[in-house]
C-alpha cells in the first residue's frame, strides 16, 4: 500500500514540522499545515488546531483541507471531510501565492480564488495576509500558519481513510 507521506513529499523527513522558508518557494511547503488567529500559539494549541483540521500540501502547489467536526455526522455527513481543494502558485518577486480553489462549505461547491503575502512577525512566526475573492465579495483576513506534526496527522488520516477504530498499524 502507497503510504500517504510519499504522496506529499517523497524525500521529506515527516518526523519534524517543515521549517517556514523565504525566498524562491512557497513558505507553505510540503506536509501538514493548519491555520491559527493566534500568532506563536503554543504546542497544545497546536495540537489542537491539527486535530480540528489539517491542510496537506503537494510537492505540486496543489492541496486539500480537511475539516473534522463530529457535529456534522448528525447531518448524515462523515466527521472528517475535505471542506477546500484547491492548486497554488508562488510568486518569488513578489512572495504572494495565488490559489485557485473549490470550497466546499454550505454542501456546496463553490470556486474561488485567494492571494496571499508572506512576511514574518517580530518574533520571527510566519504570516499569512490573505484576501480570498468569491462570490460574497472580497474578504480580507490574516492568519498564522503553523506545521503540524505528521506522526500524529498521519495516524489520524490513515484511521480515517481506512475506518479503522483503533492504533493504526506500523
Amino acid at each position: 500500500m502507497l503510504a500517504l507521506s510519499a504522496l506529499v513529499a517523497p524525500d521529506a523527513d515527516l518526523s519534524r514540522p517543515p521549517a517556514p522558508t523565504a525566498g524562491e518557494r512557497s513558505p507553505i511547503g510540503p506536509g501538514f499545515w493548519a491555520w491559527s488567529v493566534e500568532i506563536d500559539p503554543s504546542p497544545e494549541a497546536i495540537a489542537a488546531l491539527c486535530a480540528d483540521g489539517v491542510t496537506v500540501r503537494f510537492t505540486d502547489g496543489s492541496y486539500f483541507s480537511l475539516l473534522n467536526s463530529p457535529a456534522t455526522a448528525a447531518q448524515g455527513r462523515p466527521p472528517t471531510f475535505v471542506i477546500e481543494a484547491g492548486q497554488c502558485r508562488f510568486d518569488p518577486d513578489t512572495q504572494i501565492e495565488t490559489c485557485d480553489l473549490v470550497y466546499f462549505g454550505g454542501g456546496r461547491g463553490a470556486a474561488s480564488q485567494s492571494m496571499t503575502r508572506f512576511s514574518h512577525s517580530a518574533s520571527g512566526s510566519l504570516v499569512a495576509s490573505s484576501v480570498a475573492v468569491t462570490d460574497e465579495g472580497v474578504p480580507a483576513y490574516t492568519l498564522y500558519p503553523v506545521a503540524c506534526p505528521s506522526d500524529a496527522v498521519l495516524g489520524d488520516l490513515q484511521r480515517v481513510m481506512l475506518g479503522a477504530k483503533g492504533p493504526v498499524p506500523q
